[in-house]
């Protein structure tokens, strides 16, 4: 099973889906809160690329704003690629399924066209 989950909020502006390879994809960015006790006063937290592909990605993009909290499920695929003569591993996100929890304050002027 290659399930992740986890509940977080949209931090940076979602990138408008492009055509790759003969579908849409697009990109969003979202902070997840460690739920661990510290002794610091500000809570320590991650960032995750998230890639949504197709029609989810189109909807994604006209849907959601930053802000927005979201319930999220991906698989998780490994990649590489080189870059100055080094090969670079990294983890690709890839969302399976995705619901907003509660709505972010931003909001951005999108047409929305929910019809699939």
């Amino acid at each position: 099973m290659n399930t992740w989950c986890a509940v977080g909020r949209i931090t940076k502006e979602i990138e408008e889906p492009k055509i790759y390879q003969k579908d849409d994809v697009t990109n969003m960015i979202i902070v997840l809160r460690i739920a661990v006790a510290s002794n610091k006063k500000n809570v320590d937290s991650d960032f995750f690329n998230i890639k949504a592909f197709g029609k989810q990605a189109d909807y994604i993009y006209k849907t959601y704003n930053l802000g927005d909290l979201l319930s999220i499920r991906c698989r998780i695929c490994n990649s590489n690629y080189e870059k100055d003569g080094k090969t670079v591993y990294k983890n690709d996100y890839i969302l399976e399924k995705v619901d907003r929890i509660l709505k972010g304050n931003i909001s951005k002027e999108k047409s929305i066209n929910t019809q699939f």
